[in-house]
């Protein structure tokens, strides 16, 4: 038996429509100016006792976890979406544009838990302090909400890897709250917490997106193996 594979041209939309999406991604990377200015703050200095990357000013800190965890989100979130648009290069642009903002984004929604949850366990107030200022809470809304520009390109076979990463995000969260819920340089456990937390959350939108054969290539290939 012989099977006709699709034409896979005809599954690719045409890169015309894409090109409206392609800007307004571009204007949203302007709302998450932030992150890399934070990035270029702290890169100025590493701090090989703390395991972090630490600013001129003293305050500006990221974790080298962090930046672990961004770089592999970006790095699979971009391949996984060529891979899904026929590794055609006129999207790469798309696809670096969308991975960098989902990176970002999921970064504010582990901010959001983070900050809950040390007010929590240290009885402050810096969430309702500082994320309530004029336009504050609003950026946060946005920043979040830009998690979904990688919507065209998730698949619901992943939901199930979504879901495990994302459980597993809130397990090494209550495992850290505790210990304590200490800063990262407290302890190596705090640091593990923090860090694996870091990474899985980072994980779990980057497998949104892993590329998965239709239905249609599927019964092919089955099609194929009973031949």
């Amino acid at each position: 038996m012989i099977v006709r594979e699709s034409d896979p041209k005809a599954s690719t939309p045409n890169f015309k429509l894409w090109i409206p999406y392609l800007l307004l991604l571009i204007v949203r990377v302007g709302f998450l100016a932030w992150y890399p200015e934070q990035v270029l703050n702290a890169i100025t200095g590493f701090n090989s006792s703390q395991g972090s990357f630490i600013g001129s000013d003293g305050r500006s800190q990221i974790f080298i976890f962090s930046i672990a965890g961004g770089v592999i989100s970006f790095v699979l979130m971009t391949i996984s979406i060529m891979i899904q648009q026929k590794n055609d290069p006129k999207y790469l642009p798309i696809a670096l544009l969308v991975a960098y903002i989902c990176t970002i984004s999921v970064t504010m929604w582990y901010e959001q838990i983070y900050a809950n949850l040390w007010d929590l366990a240290n009885h402050t107030s810096y969430w309702f302090t500082y994320y309530t200022e004029p336009g504050k809470l609003l950026q946060v809304l946005i920043d979040m909400s830009l998690l979904l520009v990688a919507y065209p390109w998730m698949k619901r076979a992943n939901l199930k890897m979504v879901g495990v990463f994302s459980i597993l995000t809130l397990v090494l969260f209550a495992g850290w709250f505790a210990i304590g819920y200490g800063f990262p340089t407290t302890s190596s456990l705090a640091y593990f917490f923090n860090g694996s937390s870091r990474i899985c959350s980072q994980l779990a939108i980057a497998v949104s997106v892993l590329p998965q054969k239709s239905q249609k290539e599927k019964q092919a290939v089955r099609l194929t193996q009973l031949n």
